[in-house]
């Protein structure tokens, strides 16, 4: 898997060997076919009556082999291994440390689903050494630690999934985890660290095992990114919590945290091993005992007010304690201690009236052994709070495949939530769907509520309009108080029939009009005009009008990105999008006085300049290039360009000179072979920027005084655009013989297809071939063409069924107007 790429990955590392790291023994085992090399250290003044917890530290794969010295030598500040073992450490929390090195062909784990391998040799022989020293050492085996990174990361995940009663807690460091395993390690206390900017390992395989977690009920503590879409381009990073509030946490026997930091690559190792609130975090914890307590009230579904009493069963010991812990919310962070209790007692006493209500309140157990460590705990079923008083209903939703892959690209989707009211008060809830990432809303369905507090709604996707920024936002009323809660945003691309059968009847902008089949069964046949509009700010956004019945259907519909399409209606979906990016109009762009050949390629989308890619602004003016025979100004110095004297002026609309950037190959401030000019404009902030680039190529004949070029860009979508389709698959304008003629031979035909067309004179020709539902399979001409007009359709791998192939002309000033058909089988 990724761990080929781990030879930068440290776990014991780096530095000048430590008089800590010279006090690991060094020791070895054959075992299971492999040798293990590993380090044992014993803490000073080693007492045999006392026992000691340990931590097993796995390292990295740049640290494999057989040279024990790749695991000691380094800086004890910033060496995993030795941080064990540091003066620091041990004062607080005397620990033996075991660091067993695997060879250098070998890895900690199979790094597959542990359901489908099994321990490896390495693994095998280092849980054989981990017993060895057991048996010759006094260690507590409630208190046995694993922790390490990168591979080792890995193999800490690994070793805890496959056996999760062995070891008393976890602390991987961007190593890979499998979500699978999430119900193995529920009891266990995790310390998990990451980097958010980690490509050798990316965030997410640690990640996804946290949020399986914390789906199966478990509690977690994100001490710098909030939990976010796996995917995500950013992650919902607030910044550290702050060490009071960790601390306040951990105080509260928080035992799951995610440390994941935004800016943080593979692994800064000695500051993580350093944190010592995760030090004492580790040696505070004991294997637990998922058998310790259970909760027998309060039952699920239990309605609470005045004085109720909390009870358990225990397998436990006469000298534990109970620590009680209510929560009203799902916030991990908001858990309250109300008191505590001999576990013999198996009651405690709760005011309900000293809380708020809540609709799903829980209980939680903290069985804390005679050291003060906590062995065990349990969590109540969620049961209500009712105590006099009107209180607001709550809703929780459960769209947690989104937040994994934020993606929907089917045609049907199942929304669940929780829905509950304190009161016992009826509700009443609403689904709504937005296009534009929340900002608006249109409601799709008024649900009736089940009588659970969970609640599944059946979305139909394809009746939806697909957007890169969808959401879901349900609502809930209780008749008093409405509360809503909206899902992360995803991209939402159901598959549609489409077509481009679409005419423009006014205006020179240009831009593509496909029409999406959302419900064939709903097409009317009438006729559709789309109108653009410009707003002052420059918003571009169009109308729809049903022509056939005079009806505006759509109103300010925004331009589309590619995937956004408009609200449905009529059984169809827009998707209208401007010009991708400027460009010169060809026929009208040119040398339009003088004798030059000098070459002129005109780009609008984007300029390399040194390091820097820029967008170029590509403004819809006209412009010409003027030469002239002697210096007549200075070019702008901006980017990289400096100031040059020039022998020629660009003007744009009405004569007005323009700046420009020049970069002059030769230094002559003439235009010429190997040449860059750069017209610029002001960007929105009055700033100039680079508009257009110009690059000269080589000509037979040089410019001379008077020689002029013009630049007449392609116009994008603007007002005064107007376009004009039928709501049906298959739309065409028939034209008389005497305007086109259009021929398709052999018919029925195999793999080839011939396509004839005669027009009443030259013009720009588009030929087009579709499916029996509208969709475009084929462009085989698109631009100027003779009267007379001969191309093959190369229609292999083409399934056989009908086809449509069609002809557009457009001659000199006129509109487009589809003036042929032709129907052809492909049959083989």
């Amino acid at each position: 898997m990724r761990f080929a790429l781990f030879a930068v990955a440290l776990l014991a590392t780096v530095g000048t060997a430590s008089a800590q790291s010279e006090r690991f023994e060094r020791l070895e085992r054959t075992s299971n076919g492999v040798t293990i090399t590993y380090g044992l250290f014993v803490p000073e003044d080693y007492d045999p009556t006392v026992a000691y917890p340990l931590v097993m530290a796995l390292h990295g794969a740049g640290e494999r082999g057989s040279d024990y010295r790749n695991l000691t030598v380094g800086d004890a500040a910033t060496n995993g291994l030795t941080t064990w073992a540091t003066p620091q450490v041990q004062d607080e929390h005397p620990a033996f440390v075991l660091a067993p090195q695997v060879p250098s062909d070998r890895r900690w784990s199979a790094e597959t689903d542990p359901d489908q391998s099994d321990l490896t040799a390495v693994q095998l022989t280092t849980l054989e050494i981990l017993e060895s020293v057991e048996a010759e050492y006094s260690i507590d085996p409630d208190r046995i630690y694993v922790a390490g990174l990168s591979m080792g990361g890995h193999g800490t995940w690994d070793f805890v999934s496959r056996l999760p009663g062995r070891f008393a807690a976890a602390v991987p460091m961007s190593g890979e985890g499998f979500p699978s395993q999430a119900e193995t390690l529920l009891h266990l206390p995790i310390w998990a660290f990451t980097g958010e900017s980690d490509t050798v390992v990316p965030p997410g395989e640690t990640r996804r095992v946290i949020q399986r977690l914390e789906d199966l009920g478990r509690d977690v503590i994100y001490t710098h990114c909030r939990r976010s879409p796996i995917g995500a381009r950013a992650y919902g990073c607030p910044g550290y919590i702050g060490t009071d509030s960790l601390a306040a946490a951990l105080d509260a026997h928080a035992d799951l945290i995610y440390w994941s930091e935004p800016s943080v690559g593979h692994g800064p190792w000695g500051p993580w091993f350093r944190n010592g609130l995760m030090q004492d975090w580790l040696f505070s914890k004991v294997r637990q005992d998922p058998d310790a307590v259970t909760i027998t009230a309060p039952a699920s579904g239990a309605r609470w007010a005045g004085t109720e009493t909390v009870t358990w069963t225990t397998t436990r010991s006469t000298a534990d304690v109970v620590e009680v812990w209510l929560n009203r919310t799902d916030d991990p962070a908001s858990w309250q201690k109300l008191g505590e209790a001999p576990i013999a007692a198996g009651t405690f006493e709760v005011d309900t009236e000293a809380a708020e209500d809540a609709a799903r309140a829980r209980v939680r157990l903290w069985v804390r052994n005679a050291d003060g460590r906590i062995a065990g705990r349990a969590t109540s079923a969620p049961f209500a709070l009712d105590n006099p008083g009107d209180a607001s209903p709550e809703l929780t939703l459960q769209a947690e495949g989104l937040r994994f892959d934020p993606r929907l690209g089917g045609t049907e989707y199942t929304l669940s939530f929780l829905a509950a009211d304190p009161d016992g008060d009826a509700l009443t809830a609403e689904v709504a769907y937005s296009l534009d990432g929340g900002q608006t809303y249109t409601v799709i369905d008024t649900p009736d509520l089940g009588a659970g507090a969970e609640q599944a709604v059946e979305i139909d996707l394809a009746a939806l309009p697909n957007s890169r920024e969808a959401r879901f936002l349900v609502s809930l009323s209780d008749g008093t108080t409405t509360v809503s809660e909206e899902t992360v945003s995803f991209l939402k691309q159901t598959p549609r029939d489409e077509n481009t059968f679409v005419q423009r009847v006014a205006g020179d902008g240009e831009g593509t009009v496909t029409l999406h089949f959302v419900d064939p069964a709903a097409l009317t046949g009438h006729e559709y005009r789309i109108s653009i509009a410009v707003a002052e700010d420059g918003t571009k956004t169009y109308d729809v009008t049903d022509v056939d019945e005079g009806e505006t259907v759509l109103e300010g519909v925004p331009l589309s990105d590619g995937i956004l399409e408009s609200p449905v209606f009529d059984g169809i979906a827009l998707v209208v999008e401007d010009l991708d990016e400027g460009r010169a109009n060809p026929e009208q762009t040119g040398w339009v006085a003088g004798d030059t050949d000098l070459g002129v390629t005109v780009s609008g989308g984007t300029a390399r300049v040194a390091i820097l890619t820029i967008d170029l602004l590509a403004t819809e003016t006209d412009y010409e290039v003027t030469v002239a025979d002697e210096v007549v100004g200075q070019s702008t110095a901006i980017y990289t360009f400096p100031a040059t004297d020039v022998r020629f002026t660009v003007t744009g609309d009405g004569g007005q000179p323009r700046e420009v950037a020049f970069d002059d190959a030769d230094d002559d401030g003439q235009l010429g072979d190997g040449d860059v000019l750069y017209i610029l404009e002001p960007d929105a902030a009055g700033e100039l920027e680079l508009a257009w680039k110009l690059e000269f190529e080589d000509g037979e004949v040089a410019p001379e005084a008077g020689d002029v070029f013009r630049l007449v860009p392609v116009r994008s979508l603007g007002a005064g655009d107007v376009f004009q389709f039928e709501g049906r698959f298959n739309t065409t304008v028939e034209a008389s013989p005497e305007t086109a003629s259009l021929e398709a031979f052999p018919n029925p035909f195999g793999d080839r297809l011939t396509v004839a067309y005669r027009l009443a004179a030259p013009a720009a020709v588009r030929v087009e071939v579709f499916d029996a539902l509208g969709r475009r399979v084929a462009l085989l001409v698109d631009g100027p063409s003779p009267a007379d007009g001969q191309v093959r359709w190369n229609a292999r791998g083409v399934a056989s069924g009908v086809y449509v192939v069609r002809l557009t002309t457009e001659a000199d000033g006129a509109a487009p107007a589809s003036v042929r058909r032709s129907v052809v089988r492909v049959g083989r």
